[in-house]
């Protein structure tokens, strides 16, 4: 990447924090935002301003998660709520949900949804109510070409009838990424661990255990080489996607502050991140930051986002 840059572009129409920034997987100009003001957006990048965004969804719940389908038709958009529900959207017409409703009302909390890679299932990270508050993975079909679920119209009730059940965590699962090529997924909850699993066989094989803090984000590389893992605590943890072994940890300031920050005795390296996401081309991070770990950590953070070139052999 350049070392310096410039706006291209300013969005406005939110009137809170925007939470989620999703790219369309195909549509370059397309761009889907979730804000604290309860609402998802559209927007045509091409044009600034409201008179440009491509539709609404006002959720009175409060919105927790948009995802694009990544295969079959990618024109749809799952949209999780506060509430527990996830709604799926054609992202042409937003005015309602194109499926039901799928409701969790067994008691789970549901913390982020994904389709899968082949655009047949939506997959749930959640935090079970029984037993004992575990994480888990939820998925169940989703029919693509009649733009519905498998199952009857209305209500979907989330729970072992009518969908799998994977648990990973024995705290909430928070956050869960499928690798590019679609063979490996990667999970992080409350526990502070991260599992790699096998898709085809939905077994977690290998598990990244050097955090102690709930994990906040997880990220595949462009290649699916690479695995890396955000916390409250300092850096970035980089690891083979296989096998979970660490690759190297990213710097998220620079060496100056560092020894600043040393000679305070706020020995690190500059903190976590609240999200991550690779270049889809290159070994680039961006790490989204603007939360206050206080002491030891050091003052409050200024919102930002930091981006690394990571140096791969």
């Amino acid at each position: 990447m350049a070392g310096t840059g410039r706006e291209l572009q300013a969005l406005t129409g939110h009137t809170g924090s925007i939470d989620r920034v999703r790219f369309h997987p195909t549509e370059a100009n397309v761009l889907c935002t979730a804000s604290s003001d309860r609402s998802a957006r559209l927007w045509d990048i091409r044009s600034a301003g409201t008179s440009r965004s491509g539709g609404k969804i006002d959720l009175g719940a409060g919105i927790v998660c948009v995802e694009w389908a990544q295969g079959g038709s990618v024109r749809h958009l799952a949209v999780t709520g506060r509430d527990d529900t996830v709604r799926v959207y054609d992202g042409r017409k937003l005015s309602k949900p194109v499926s039901a409703v799928f409701a969790f009302e067994d008691g789970s909390v549901v913390h982020e949804t994904h389709f899968s890679p082949s655009g047949t299932h939506l997959v749930a990270g959640v935090k079970l109510k029984e037993p004992n508050g575990m994480g888990a993975l939820r998925a169940w079909k989703w029919d693509d070409g009649n733009d519905a679920p498998k199952g009857k119209a209305g209500k979907v009730m989330i729970g072992s009838d009518n969908s799998d059940t994977f648990v990973g965590h024995t705290g909430a699962l928070y956050t869960l990424k499928f690798s590019p090529e679609g063979k490996r997924l990667a999970t992080g909850g409350g526990d502070a661990l991260v599992s790699l699993w096998d898709v085809a066989s939905m077994t977690s094989q290998a598990v990244v255990a050097r955090r102690t803090k709930f994990i906040r984000s997880v990220s595949f590389s462009h290649d699916s080489r690479l695995v890396a893992t955000s916390s409250e605590e300092d850096g970035i943890d980089v690891a083979d996607a296989v096998t979970g072994e660490r690759l190297g940890l990213v710097r998220l300031m620079t060496d100056e502050k560092a020894k600043i920050r040393e000679r305070m005795g706020h020995a690190g390296v500059g903190g976590g991140a609240d999200e991550i996401a690779f270049h889809p081309k290159a070994y680039v991070l961006a790490c989204a930051r603007g939360f206050s770990p206080g002491p030891p950590s050091g003052p409050a953070q200024t919102p930002q986002i930091s981006v690394a070139r990571l140096a791969v052999g």
